[in-house]
């Protein structure tokens, strides 16, 4: 089924880091966009395949850190509620689940209302596979 596949696109939303999913419990949305975003780039079926992982929504996200710190969310993060620093820690979190080491995840941070980043982040990803099944093409 998955044979045919050129590569991934995964996206998550930044806003839902501090999202409860239920009153009582800790976990927040964007921890559960972690677990599925390890189990789609370790699986067997998308090991060696691109994976495009898109993290949206940066300009609410750096918003809503200056009332809501990252750090109620994400009790491990040790740094500033600086928007720079948060951002390079939740990109970081994302990449350690990436236990591939294949150098095949791209990391892109956007605002979702610029369209025109969005078409060109899905272009440059699409050279990106293109390239690489020439590059297989030619070796075979």
């Amino acid at each position: 089924m998955y044979e045919d596949m050129a590569g991934v696109v995964f996206i998550a939303n930044l806003l839902d880091y501090d999202k409860r999913l239920n009153e009582d419990d800790e976990d927040t949305a964007l921890r559960h966009y972690m677990i599925l975003f390890s189990s789609v780039c370790n699986s067997k079926y998308f090991g060696d395949r691109p994976i495009l992982l898109i993290l949206s929504n940066s300009w609410a996200f750096i918003s809503r850190l200056r009332t809501s710190s990252l750090s109620s969310s994400f009790p491990d993060y040790g740094g500033s509620n600086g928007p720079q620093e948060a951002v390079e820690y939740l990109v970081d979190s994302f990449r350690r689940l990436d236990v591939r080491n294949s150098g095949q995840l791209f990391t892109k941070v956007i605002d979702i209302l610029d369209m025109s980043t969005v078409r060109d982040i899905l272009e440059d990803f699409e050279s990106t596979i293109l390239q690489g099944a020439l590059t297989e093409l030619r070796a075979a």
